[in-house]
């Protein structure tokens, strides 16, 4: 029975500071800088060389 409670002590401070940690991470909505944001002109222009991750379209 002891185990039991210090499993819910455990588990019940374990939850506490996943929640402290996930408030205070520093990370949040921020509005979209759109002049940051490349054109897709430009990324087209690049081409498949400098875009990487990004397959060319065949045809």
């Amino acid at each position: 029975m002891i185990l039991l409670v210090i499993l819910v002590v455990l588990a019940i401070l374990a939850i506490a500071a996943t929640v402290s940690a996930v408030l205070s991470d520093g990370y949040g909505q921020r509005p979209t800088d759109w002049e940051r944001v490349p054109d897709r002109d430009t990324v087209r222009a690049a081409g498949a060389a400098h875009t990487p991750g990004v397959i060319p379209r065949q045809g």
